[in-house]
């Protein structure tokens, strides 16, 4: 009984976090000026139209293998060029 308390205990505060951690990406990606999915372009998903150059990175498989789904630079001029805007 104890052990099924326990592990009931364990899986409601996992549950909490969890809720907790999405309310926060939601918020962050609400606030964002740019956001780049990196899903196979540079493009601002965010809706606010700032739009990424990619010069010199090549599409690379993320850190869980999805293809495409992230970008590889090689530290010396690779890099995403994002045209600013002035506010008015």
């Amino acid at each position: 009984m104890k052990i099924l308390v326990k592990f009931i205990a364990v899986l409601f505060v996992a549950l909490a976090f969890a809720i907790a951690i999405q309310g926060e990406l939601s918020a962050a990606q609400a606030a964002s000026v740019l956001y780049c999915p990196f899903n196979g372009d540079a493009t601002d998903a965010s809706g606010n139209g700032h739009e990424g150059t990619v010069v010199g990175a090549v599409l690379a498989a993320d850190r869980y293998g999805a293809p495409n789904s992230a970008y590889s630079f090689d530290g010396v001029s690779a890099c995403i060029q994002i045209e600013t805007r002035r506010s008015k």
